[in-house]
């Protein structure tokens, strides 16, 4: 995907499309390199989605941003690829808290 982006990013329409799946895939990825703490288990409620957004931001901070920055993307197109990485890290990480629950 990189390869692609780096030879069709230019082209106005394409690369930008090219642009937002690698951060998406890449949202997917970062979400393995995350671990799950066991001792928050057992949050439920508000405190469990306010554990997974900050665990989700950091991550997004962390692993996935310089990417993006690196990208060269317009700024509207950087936070919603911000906002869509950081949501998709959310509903991966509460898919891995339910089954460690379960």
């Amino acid at each position: 995907m990189k390869f692609l982006i780096s030879i069709l990013g230019w082209v106005p329409f394409l690369g930008v499309s090219l642009k937002m799946t690698y951060i998406s895939s890449r949202a997917l990825e970062v979400v393995n390199s995350v671990k799950v703490d066991n001792s928050k288990a057992e949050l439920h409620g508000e405190e469990l989605e306010k554990h997974i957004s900050d665990m989700s931001k950091d991550a997004y901070e962390e692993h996935l941003k310089p990417e993006v920055d690196e990208l060269g993307l317009p700024d509207f197109l950087t936070n919603k690829a911000s906002e869509k990485a950081i949501d998709i890290i959310s509903k991966k990480l509460k898919e891995k808290y339910i089954q460690k629950t379960s």
